[in-house]
Order: C-alpha cells, then structure tokens, then sequence
C-alpha cells in the first residue's frame, strides 16, 4: 500500500533532506520498538548464553515501557558479552536496534547512528534478495552485508542517518531497501529528495518517475507513463521518464562500506523496465528472462505485469488464456480499483470469449471475499451489488464463486427482497442465475 504524499512541496538541497526526515523521527522509536518486540518472539535462539538472552529481554521490556535510559544500558551491556555459538547470527542486531531506538527516543542521535553502523561491516554473508518472487538479483549485484539485515533495522538505519544529513549513506540504505522490499512509494520520494540533493538530477527524475508510475496505478496520482492504459502510443523519449535512459552516466555513489550494493540498484531495474515497455512486441527471449529478473524488485507495479502480457502475447502466438491467467489476475490484485486492472478485466473478458465490456464486470475469487467480509460486518444488501453486476455476464469460471455468496447470504436480514427486487428488473443470464439462488433457499 502506498501514500498519499504527492502534495508535498519540492525540497531542494540539503535542507530538504533533513526536513523530509522529520515527521519520520516522530515514529523512530516506536517503529524500532515494535519490530524489536516482534522479532524477539519467534527468533532468539533458546541456547543463547543466559547472560546475552537476559539483556536482550530486558531491552525488550524497557523499550515496551518507554524507559529509554534503561534500554539503552541493557543494549550496551548485552553488547559487551560475546554472543553464544549456536546464536543464530540475529541478536547483535537486535541489541544494536533496540539500543539505537532507545537512544533516538532520548535525543542522543548520533550515538545511535554509532550504535548501528557497525552492522555496515558484516561480511562473508549471502546475499538476501526479496521473496516475494525468487528472482535472483541481476548478475553483476555483489553480495552485501546490509542486504541481510532485517527491513526494520535498516529503515531505522536509514532515518538516523538522515536525520544526521549522511545523504549518501542513506541511499545506499534505501538501495538495500530496494532489494529487500522491492521499490515503494516513500522510498523513492525520500530517494528522489536525496539525490536532487546531490544534484544528481537523472537519478533523481528515474525515482521521481517510478513514484509517479506507483501513484498512478495505485488511484493516487493522474500522470500516466510509458505503457499504461492511458498513454499506450508512448515510446521511449516522448515521456519524461523515458529521457533519463539517454542520459549521460552520472557519477556513481561510493557503497563500498555497504558491502558494494549497486548505488542505483532499484533505479537501473526501473530504467530497464521503461525500456522493455516501450517495445515490448519486440524483445528476444533472453530479454523477456532478463524482463522477468526484474520481478523482484517491481512486484509492487501492476505495469510491470501487464508489460509481461504484452511481451507473451508477441512471442507466442498461440498463447492461452492458462498462460495469461495468472498475470492478469495478479495485476487486478494489486490494486483492484486502479486503471491497470480495469485494462486487466477486460482482457480476461476477451480471453474467456466473453468479450471485454463483459470481462470489466469480472471479479476474482480474492474480490468476493471482501465483499462477503463488509457484507457480514455490514448486512447492508447493497454491498453484492457488484456481484449482481458479474452475475449478468456470460457462464465463466468466475460467476460460481458469486453465486455461491449469495446462497449463503440469504439469511440476512432484507436480501431476499434485495434479490427479488434486482430479479424483477433482470433478463437473460442474470435473471436466470438469480432465479435459481432464490429457489435454492
């Protein structure tokens, strides 16, 4: 889920980027204190040496009281014994966290940055990537040590160091960011703010430009981009975002103390992923597999999914609806109500051979579920409305799971007469389809 920050002003410079940390400092602590409490639960190794274990609990429970001072000695203390050797390799971290926030919540911000950035110096560790679809990285990433540290920790990292104006080694931590999470909203914003910053201003309209891709497919933003439904003619050069694949190579950002994760990891996946939508009816196969690496870091664009469609339906000319499927839906998914899914209905209607203006009606199994959700916390009867609506396309494997709700709903009060009402005014396949749910109850 993204957010909605687009009425923000323009930050320029340094001064910017230490402002756009601040509504962030308010949550830093908190943040910290909740991932800490979550991670403690399910991955403090039980043979921890009892003294180690005994100040990481202690952490746990003074930052979950708000007593900070005491947070922070029990960080420092747990720190000053050597962890045990079946310690699964977490609680350093850990007790670096919970220390840090504790000492951000004091006001005490550059000792947490000191606090944490030891953990830039891990090594000898493979490289995590995100998995949520077991992409692998492109080749030339190097492995990294902040790429295994947990989101929390590094996003904690990531605003102490904005707070303390260090730009460069909050990109690098918003690159790993990038490679854990995929690319997200706020990140890039925060991203784009940094590099105007350092007037790196290619960098800096790539982040921009994806962050406007995300608003967009999300309800959220207006612009359209290159291969969206709005702006299909597009190719490379007519859209602003495009410009920036013909630009001169800017100077690079040093990671090397992050364990050499590409300065532009995240933006050179988006960069590729423009160029591949703009002549997606022309890629080879080893572009298309180059095209799919690329998940792991767009899994959150519903248009990188339909540029995977466009791409399929070119190379294999007797593509199936089995093929596509899986694609399509995943686009509708993301985000249901945006312009990306309703493109992705309608070519589910044309692949069922329902017809596109039929295939927008068309809800996915996930879909009805949510409505069946508000229904029950509701009872209003008007909330299967959209039901009805996929109830008056032709028979396709969608239709069952709808009817199915409606059976089961007859019990509510008012929606029998809701559905003999809806009844009276139908014809052809729904009047048929309501007939049968009313005579089945």
């Amino acid at each position: 889920m993204i957010t909605n920050s687009l009425s923000r002003p323009p930050w320029r410079g340094l001064k910017g980027a230490r402002e756009v940390a601040g509504p962030a400092v308010v949550r830093l602590a908190l943040v910290a204190t909740v991932a800490l409490c979550a991670v403690l639960t399910g991955c403090v190794p039980t043979e921890m040496a009892a003294q180690r274990g005994s100040y990481l609990l202690e952490l746990e429970q003074s930052l979950a009281n708000g007593h900070f001072e005491e947070a922070a000695a029990a960080a420092q203390a747990g720190l000053a014994h050597e962890p045990h050797p079946d310690d699964a390799g977490r609680t350093t971290e850990y007790l670096r966290l919970g220390g840090a926030a504790a000492l951000a919540a004091l006001g005490r911000d550059a000792e947490a940055v000191q606090l944490l950035r030891p953990l830039y110096h891990v090594s000898d560790i493979v490289l995590k990537t995100a998995a949520h679809s077991g992409a692998a990285p492109h080749k030339d990433t190097p492995p990294s040590g902040l790429a295994i540290l947990e989101a929390e920790t590094l996003a904690v990292l990531v605003e102490l160091e904005l707070r303390a104006a260090e730009l460069t080694p909050a990109l690098c931590g918003l690159e790993v960011l990038h490679l854990q999470r995929g690319l997200e909203y706020e990140t890039l914003r925060t991203a784009a703010i940094l590099y105007r910053a350092l007037e790196l201003s290619g960098a800096a309209l790539t982040a921009e430009a994806a962050a406007s891709e995300l608003a967009y497919a999300y309800g959220t933003g207006h612009t359209p981009v290159i291969g969206s439904p709005e702006n299909t003619e597009l190719v490379p050069g007519d859209d602003p975002a495009a410009d920036v694949l013909d630009r001169a190579p800017e100077p690079q950002l040093n990671c090397a103390v992050f364990g050499g994760v590409s300065p532009h990891l995240g933006l050179s996946a988006y960069s590729e992923y423009l160029e591949y939508r703009g002549r997606a009816g022309q890629l080879s196969g080893s572009e298309l597999d180059r095209y799919a690496e690329l998940e792991s870091v767009l899994f959150r664009f519903p248009g990188y999914y339909m540029g995977l469609v466009e791409a399929l339906k070119h190379l294999l000319p007797g593509y199936s609806l089995t093929t596509l499927r899986p694609l399509l839906e995943r686009v509708i998914l993301l985000s249901p109500r945006g312009p990306y899914a309703h493109s992705a209905r309608r070519e589910l209607g044309e692949l069922l051979g329902i017809g596109k203006l039929q295939g927008e009606r068309l809800l996915l199994g996930m879909e009805i579920e949510n409505i069946a959700s508000r229904l029950f916390v509701s009872g209003v009867p008007e909330t299967v409305a959209p039901i009805i609506e996929l109830l008056a396309t032709p028979e396709n494997p969608y239709r069952s799971a709808g009817r199915l709700l409606l059976v089961q709903a007859m019990g509510l009060p008012g929606m029998r007469d809701y559905l003999e009402l809806r009844r009276a005014g139908a014809e052809g396949e729904l009047r048929r389809a309501l007939e049968l749910i009313l005579a089945a109850s």
